[in-house]
């Protein structure tokens, strides 16, 4: 039997089905990579501080160990990073 120089894994030798679901399954995966601020998502992100949403306010002020008042004033003096808004919370 004579080889057609198409390897089995390749995308030509997987049926129509099977070859939209590889398509549709990657663009999920690049819209998902692509999100900002995916409220559906539950992880949360750990560098950026967001001060716009009630609840990101609420949890970092908690986690900081500060209010959310203390916490809008240093994002604003220093950025939304998280490692800056420590430091600066710890110099005052």
């Amino acid at each position: 039997m004579r080889s057609s120089g198409v390897r089995s894994g390749s995308p030509l030798n997987l049926c129509p089905t099977s070859l939209l679901h590889r398509t549709r399954t990657m663009e999920a995966h690049r819209k998902v990579a692509n999100m900002a601020d995916d409220k559906g998502q539950t992880a949360a992100d750990r560098q950026r501080i967001s001060i716009q949403e009630d609840y990101e306010r609420r949890d970092w002020a908690k986690s900081l160990g500060t209010t959310e008042d203390k916490l809008r004033e240093a994002v604003q003096a220093v950025g939304n990073s998280a490692d800056k808004v420590r430091e600066y919370l710890r110099g005052k």
